[in-house]
């Protein structure tokens, strides 16, 4: 009497939605992969980071001391007060320019 042999194969969910390139709703365009990716990565987080890193780094690094320190004050009381180290913003301003 003859044998009868009955395989199965299974089949995943990825083999079965596979996309093809020709695909319509499938999109390759270069600027949202871009985006995509960068949102992915979380690059834009990151610019926003690099962006206040630098900034703190140029503060410290490059102003100086008397500068970061100075206090804003109005003309009248530098004028009365010339030991307590205030500053007008026009001439702190005026002093990192000529640094």
């Amino acid at each position: 009497s003859p044998t009868t042999t009955t395989t199965t194969t299974t089949t995943t969910t990825l083999s079965l939605k596979k996309k093809s390139l020709s695909d319509e709703n499938y999109s390759t365009s270069a600027p949202e992969t871009a985006k995509r990716n960068a949102e992915t990565y979380g690059m834009a987080n990151g610019q926003v980071i690099l962006l206040i890193a630098m900034i703190f780094n140029v503060w410290i690094f490059s102003i100086p001391v008397e500068f970061r320190r100075a206090k804003f004050c109005t003309e009248e009381d530098v004028r009365l007060n010339p030991d307590s180290h205030c500053t007008t913003f026009g001439m702190w301003r005026e002093g990192i320019a000529d640094y």
